[in-house]
């Protein structure tokens, strides 16, 4: 979260600080209760906003963030890798005031992933090793000789290595096909070495 201009913190001090006196001077203890209930009731909402706004990953996958609402794809979030020497969680305070800013709205959690107002999380990919297998028939050598060919393999999707001019393409396919995608590749270069 980027850090927000001091000068509109100590505006919005001030006009809190003006809004209690003013309550008070106007309707007494009763408009200093209302104000302050009404105060509460907006950082409830603000809290709830903001944790509803956190989606949970698994240390072994990769997510996939969509617009929501044109459905165009805008990122891979790729989890971190685990810290033995936090005990898997990140324990630093960002701020000892919360008016500093909305840090401590943050869950202190490397695997919570804060989504922009405009963004869904649509699939989740594994970073774990999975396997494909599979059967040609018909190929031919380079003599003519006709061959079946059995073949398996294993494989792990990293993201880095997508070209930008494709990852939309590859966003939408590997969450749910990703094994199809592997096995048209590997039966290509199964062709063409035969």
């Amino acid at each position: 979260m980027t850090q927000r201009n001091p000068l509109t913190y100590a505006t919005a001090i001030l006009f809190f600080g003006f809004s209690i006196i003013t309550a008070y001077q106007a309707f007494k203890f009763l408009g200093v209760a209302f104000l302050l209930f009404v105060a509460m009731l907006f950082i409830l909402s603000v809290f709830l906003y903001y944790r509803s706004r956190l989606e949970m990953l698994d240390e072994m996958e990769l997510s996939v963030i969509f617009n929501r609402f044109n459905n165009s794809f805008c990122r891979f979030e790729v989890s971190p890798k685990p810290e033995p020497k936090n005990n898997c969680r990140d324990y630093r305070l960002s701020r000892w005031l919360p008016f500093f800013g909305l840090q401590w709205l943050k869950l202190n959690d490397p695997y919570f992933v804060r989504l922009r107002w405009y963004e869904k999380l649509e699939g989740k990919i594994p970073k774990k090793s999975q396997s494909v297998s599979g059967k040609l028939d018909n190929i031919r050598t380079a003599d003519g000789i006709p061959v079946k060919v059995a073949w398996k393999i294993s494989y792990t999707v990293n993201v880095e290595l997508i070209p930008e001019a494709i990852k939309y393409k590859m966003a939408r396919a590997l969450p749910e096909h990703s094994d199809k995608v592997v096995s048209a590749r590997v039966e290509l270069a199964i062709k063409n070495l035969g």
